[in-house]
C-alpha cells in the first residue's frame, strides 16, 4: 500500500489550524480524526461501506457530489480529498472543486492517475456509485479542472503511486473573487 499520501495529508493538515473537511473518508485511511481530533470532519456519502461491509469512520453523512454542502460559506481553513476524484465522471469532478471553492481556503489532493480503467469495461454493479474508478485524472485534466474552480496550485508532486507509476498530491488555494470576498451577493458557485 502507497503510505507517502497518507503522511502527505498529515503533513498539510498539521499545518493548517481550524476545521478540516476530510470529504470522501471512508475509514480514514490516513488517520487524520485519529491524529488531529475534534477538528478533523470525516464526511462520506455512507456510515456503513456497503461493498466492503465494514462501518467507515463518519461524522457527517451527505453526497458530496449531488447534495448542497451543509456548510456555510467559507467554513473551512482545510478540505482534503483524498483518492476520491478518479471514482469520479468528469463533471462530477468539476461540481465537488466547484462546491469545495465555496466551503473552504485551501484544498489538498491526492489522485492516482489509475490508466488501468481503460482496459476495462465501466461497468458498476454495485449500490455505491462511487465503489470504482471512472476517470484517468491526468495533470492536464486536473490542472484544468482546478483553474476553472478558481484554485489556485500552491504545491504539486508528481509521485510513484506504487499500484500505478503516477499519481499526484496537490495543495490549493482559493483565488478570490468578488463574491468570496464578500462584495457581491450570492455564492460563486452554484452548489
Amino acid at each position: 500500500m502507497t503510505v507517502k499520501r497518507f503522511y502527505w495529508q498529515q503533513e498539510i493538515v498539521a499545518k493548517f489550524p481550524g476545521v478540516v473537511l476530510n470529504i470522501g473518508s471512508n475509514e480514514d485511511p490516513a488517520r487524520l480524526k485519529q491524529t488531529f481530533g475534534h477538528r478533523i470532519l470525516n464526511c462520506d456519502f455512507e456510515a456503513f461501506d456497503s461493498e466492503l461491509k465494514r462501518p467507515n469512520q463518519v461524522d457527517i453523512i451527505f453526497d458530496a457530489v449531488k447534495d448542497r454542502w451543509p456548510f456555510p460559506d467559507n467554513y473551512a481553513n482545510l478540505i482534503v480529498m483524498g483518492d476520491m476524484l478518479e471514482h469520479l465522471m468528469v463533471p462530477d469532478i468539476e461540481a465537488i472543486l466547484a462546491k469545495a471553492y465555496r466551503v473552504g481556503t485551501h484544498l489538498a489532493i491526492t489522485v492516482p492517475r489509475d490508466e488501468r480503467i481503460a482496459n476495462q469495461p465501466n461497468i458498476n454493479n454495485t449500490s455505491n456509485p462511487y465503489m470504482y474508478h471512472q476517470t484517468i485524472v491526468t495533470e492536464e485534466l486536473l490542472r484544468k479542472l482546478l483553474q476553472k474552480t478558481n484554485w489556485n496550485v500552491i504545491d504539486w508532486q508528481t509521485v510513484d503511486y506504487q499500484f500505478v507509476p503516477e499519481g499526484y498530491l496537490v495543495l490549493c488555494w482559493r483565488k478570490p473573487t468578488l463574491q468570496s470576498l464578500g462584495l457581491m451577493g450570492g455564492p460563486t458557485w452554484i452548489t
